[in-house]
């Protein structure tokens, strides 16, 4: 289904790394959980602190987040609270960023959803493939990544596993093994939800990821938090990565909210 709060804190982390490792070149991107093209930010909820509108003051500040690939496309667009704009999904990020003869695949199970993903991404004339029912995202991220492969998994439950029993940290593990650079975004539903997967699944299955956790101050946008592991990145992507989440978590602080980070990798 479609992300019904874009742009906020999660998003702005998800984005601003992911386009990163898109801008490095991938030859296939995949998706397991697509959500829309792009979204009217003055039809759903406030992004909230941290999201877009509070990470374009936060880029005017900084050269580091202002020369971000994620701050080149995505503020110029958002607008204002006063003035909101669009907002692009992932999967328009990567439109935007990938070599013309680059590929897509996205899985999306709302079906209205799917089908103007694909009336989207039509448009761009590169070698597309939307998948819906009975696909699920999970499966397609572990069944079909591989090296060259840049893969997104973003549940709303890391745990949730599909009809074949394939949950997204075992897609997560499944694609990095297999060559794939890998993303898993996380969200974290509890004020006090521990991720002790991490470290029990991933480590010990000899991945060693790049981690990066915020824990907000309140709830937002339904979320106590949300984080990030990376595997797999190239090394100017990674580098990039790495400056770019120091610059985030300054401007963050500077806000005066007491968010809470954490690195590993």
């Amino acid at each position: 289904m479609a992300n019904t709060h874009p742009a906020n804190l999660g998003d702005v982390l998800k984005h601003l790394m992911l386009c990163e490792a898109l801008a490095a070149g991938p030859q296939v991107y995949i998706e397991s959980h697509a959500g829309a093209y792009s979204y009217d930010l003055a039809d759903v909820a406030d992004p909230g602190p941290g999201g877009i509108w509070d990470f374009a003051r936060m880029a005017a500040a900084d050269p580091v987040l202002a020369d971000s690939a994620y701050a080149r496309l995505a503020s110029p667009r958002a607008g204002a609270p006063e003035t909101p704009g669009t907002y692009l999904g992932s999967v328009a990020l990567a439109d935007e960023l990938l070599a013309p003869g680059a590929s897509i695949t996205a899985a999306e199970t709302n079906r209205s959803t799917a089908d103007a993903l694909n009336d989207a991404l039509a448009r761009s004339g590169r070698p597309i493939q939307v998948m819906g029912q009975p696909f699920e995202g999970q499966d397609v991220v572990a069944r079909t990544a591989g090296p060259g492969t840049l893969a997104l998994i973003d549940p709303f439950d890391v745990h949730e596993t599909s009809a074949l029993g394939t949950s997204s940290i075992d897609a997560f593990c499944s694609a990095a093994q297999q060559g794939a650079a890998t993303y898993l975004w996380y969200p974290l539903i509890e004020p006090e939800q521990g991720t002790p997967w991490v470290q029990e699944v991933l480590v010990p299955a000899g991945i060693q990821p790049l981690q990066l956790e915020i824990r907000y101050p309140e709830k937002a946008a339904g979320l106590w938090g949300c984080g990030l592991i990376a595997i797999g990145i190239p090394p100017k992507a990674y580098l990039r990565s790495v400056d770019l989440w120091s610059s985030l978590r300054q401007g963050l602080v500077a806000t005066g909210a007491e968010y809470e980070f954490s690195t590993m990798g």
